[in-house]
C-alpha cells in the first residue's frame, strides 16, 4: 500500500508532492516515515529561508521497492526546485529487516571488511565498460564516483539477481545521465 502527502502553501510558495509506502509492520512504517520526515522538513526549512515570491519551489518523492529473502530496499527518488536551471535531484535509500533492523554499508562493512574494494572494482568496470562518450571527464566521474569509500556506495537495494548499487546525479555521469545503477551478482561480492 500506499500513502501520499499533497501539500500546497501559499505563505511560503512551495508545492509538495510524496509517495511512500505503507507496510504491516509498525516499526517499519516508523522507520520510513522518519525518512520521509526528514526529507520533507529539510525542504520547508530551505523554503522558507529561500522562498522567492514569484515562484513556487516543489518537492516530489517516490520510489522503488526490492525484496531479497527478509529484507525490504526502498530506493526513494527526491526531486527538489528551489530555482536555477533544473531541479536538484538526489536518492534516499533504506534497507529493512523483517525484525525491524536497518542495514547501512556500514552494517556490512562490520561482516565483510573488504566490500567496499569489490563493489568499487566491479562498479568502475561496469560503468566504464558501458559507457560510449568515454571522455576524460566522464572517465574521472567514474574512477572518482567508485572509489571504495562509504559515501560512493550508500544507495544499494539487495534483489533477488545481486546486490543493486545506485549512483547519484554527477556522481558518475553528467546531470543529464541521469542515475546510473550497477547490478552486482552475489557472488562476485564474496
Amino acid at each position: 500500500m500506499n500513502k501520499n502527502i499533497l501539500k500546497i502553501n501559499e505563505k511560503f510558495k512551495y508545492k509538495i508532492n510524496i509517495n511512500y509506502p505503507v507496510e504491516n509492520s509498525k516499526m517499519t512504517n516508523k522507520i520510513i516515515y522518519k525518512v520521509i520526515s526528514n526529507i520533507e522538513n529539510k525542504f520547508i526549512n530551505s523554503s522558507k529561508r529561500n522562498a522567492m515570491l514569484n515562484i513556487y519551489y516543489t518537492l516530489y518523492v517516490t520510489y522503488d521497492k526490492y525484496r531479497y529473502d527478509n529484507i525490504t530496499s526502498y530506493i526513494f527518488k527526491v526531486s527538489e526546485y528551489t530555482g536555477g536551471a533544473h531541479p536538484n535531484n538526489y536518492l534516499v535509500s533504506l534497507r529493512i529487516r523483517d525484525n525491524g533492523s536497518v542495514i547501512t554499508i556500514n552494517t556490512i562493512l562490520d561482516k565483510a571488511p573488504n566490500i567496499l574494494i569489490k563493489l568499487s572494482n566491479f562498479s568502475r568496470e561496469k560503468l566504464i565498460s558501458e559507457n560510449e562518450n568515454n571522455n576524460d571527464d566522464t572517465l574521472l566521474m567514474i574512477i572518482n564516483g567508485t572509489r571504495p569509500n562509504v559515501k560512493n556506495f550508500n544507495n544499494f537495494a539487495f534483489t533477488n539477481d545481486g546486490l543493486f548499487v545506485f549512483f547519484d546525479y554527477y556522481q558518475v555521469a553528467p546531470y543529464y545521465s541521469g542515475i546510473q545503477k550497477v547490478l552486482i551478482p552475489y557472488d562476485n561480492l564474496l
